[in-house]
């Protein structure tokens, strides 16, 4: 074993000890998220990469042929492969420039209809939180618009008993 073999050696050593000294809480990976990376996995391996450590350009260019995908679905991929790094005492290679440069290219996320010093703080989110926020907001218009609807389906059939003639069910 040659002097830079030992060192290579006595640093993994000094790391794995480390770890020991520290417990990291870890994450239950369910159903779903094991099928995301079991799709992760099979495709670095017919790539001849490492899944684990994951080299950041391996998630970007990964990430990249999932462009057909659902938003929803690559993010919830991408904290799977966060969650499986974090498992592993790894560095989160999802939390990088080029996975997020990728991402950010993918998911042409609009921003909201913020005033324009909140669209610079927008464009400094990372892409998965602003999928996350854009998500929500949608969620939120849409139950805004419904709950508008329901209401004006109330009115029309309140006024049209007050005009018949019948009685105000409030007062009833």
């Amino acid at each position: 074993m040659d002097l830079a073999q030992e060192i290579a050696s006595a640093v993994a050593r000094n790391e794995a000890q480390l770890a020991k000294s520290i417990a990291a809480p870890t994450v239950s990976l369910d159903a779903d998220a094991q099928d995301r990376l079991r799709c992760f996995v099979d495709w670095c391996k017919e790539r001849g990469v490492r899944p684990l450590p994951a080299a950041p350009a391996t998630v970007a260019a990964f990430i990249k042929s999932l462009a057909h995908w659902a938003t929803n679905d690559i993010v919830d991929l991408l904290i799977n492969i966060e969650e499986l790094h974090s498992n592993n005492n790894l560095a989160n290679p999802a939390a990088t420039t080029v996975v997020r440069a990728v991402l950010q290219d993918i998911l042409k996320l609009e921003p909201p209809h913020w005033n324009k010093s909140e669209q610079l703080l927008w464009a400094a989110l990372p892409p998965e939180v602003q999928a996350v926020i854009s998500r929500r907001d949608k969620q939120t218009s849409t139950l805004i618009r419904r709950l508008q609807n329901h209401n004006a389906e109330l009115k029309k059939l309140s006024n049209k008993g007050h005009s018949d003639g019948t009685s105000d069910p409030k007062t009833a």
